[in-house]
């Protein structure tokens, strides 16, 4: 047997009806173009980081490529000197790793506390 709840829907009050006047009009008016003004501000915001996320990994690809180029082929065929290459390795061992490790351990320490 199912037991459902004595609803008397008759006994909820109506919301009252609001009178706006031209003055209350504006000033809606007015917050919903500032509402809509704030979410395009946020759309751009957020598209111009996708750019730029997307911009920086393709640098990194391309980095990352030439990298494996000078490892793979003929050192005749390489156009970056060995500073340069070493300059490379340092840049993802020391840089781009150890910033990624450090973030990973901060977060796991700040959950622990």
């Amino acid at each position: 047997m199912d037991h459902q709840p004595n609803l008397d829907l008759l006994r909820i009050p109506e919301p009252p009806i609001l009178q706006t006047g031209k003055k209350e009009e504006k000033e809606e008016h007015y917050l919903l173009k500032e509402l809509d003004r704030q979410n395009l501000m946020r759309a751009t915001a957020h598209w111009w980081k996708r750019v730029l996320l997307g911009v920086s990994f393709g640098i990194i690809i391309i980095i990352i490529l030439i990298r494996v180029w000078g490892l793979v082929t003929p050192t005749c065929w390489q156009w970056l000197t060995e500073a340069q290459n070493t300059r490379i390795d340092e840049f993802f061992l020391h840089g781009t790793i150890g910033a990624i490790v450090a973030g990973y351990i901060g977060r796991y320490f700040k959950e622990k506390e």
